[in-house]
């Protein structure tokens, strides 16, 4: 069996048409509204991110920047990244996309963010288990009709190092 190979490539707005979003993903995008809006604040956040494997979109992600050093981060992911990564190739490529994840976090942390927010639908568990899998998020409260169709979703986030330090200094 092969190792994946991934490719991670600044994002463009045209990455998007070329990934097969999963029905969660493909629900979100349908809800955003104004889609050339939203593909252009995805372009201009903090350091997007389109990952390939093998010459095949598999998902994007960054930070957008919210207010005074907030920033919230958001992933959209291919249909051809199975959920079930306990073994094999696919475990490979889970391993590759959470260290490219964490290190683009310890990245924008170290930089211009002092604290990093993630939502997560509720009724995503595999994106919950995935969250906590990347360490140092925190669970902080559930959002109830958060989603632009109304669905709940779990607040979580990251917090810089650096503010505990600076609040535990004399």
């Amino acid at each position: 069996m092969e190792n994946p190979v991934l490719t991670c490539c600044p994002f463009r707005p045209e990455d998007l048409d070329a990934i097969d979003f999963r029905g969660v993903e493909r629900r979100l995008l349908a809800g955003a509204g104004d889609w050339d809006a939203y593909r252009s604040a995805l372009a201009n956040c903090w350091r997007p991110q389109t990952g390939w494997v093998d010459g095949v979109p598999v998902g994007c992600a960054g930070i957008l920047g919210r207010h005074g050093g907030v920033g919230e981060a958001w992933v959209l992911l291919s249909e051809s990244l199975p959920i079930d990564i306990s073994t094999g190739r696919e475990a490979r490529l889970w391993a590759l996309l959470t260290a490219a994840v964490r290190q683009n976090l310890r990245a924008a942390l170290d930089g211009p963010f002092h604290r990093i927010e993630a939502h997560v639908r509720v009724d995503f568990p595999a994106a919950v288990r995935w969250i906590e899998h990347i360490g140092g998020f925190v669970f902080e409260a559930p959002e109830i009709a958060y989603g632009t169709d109304r669905s709940d979703y779990f607040r979580f986030a990251r917090i810089s190092p650096s503010v505990f330090q600076e609040r535990s200094a004399p």
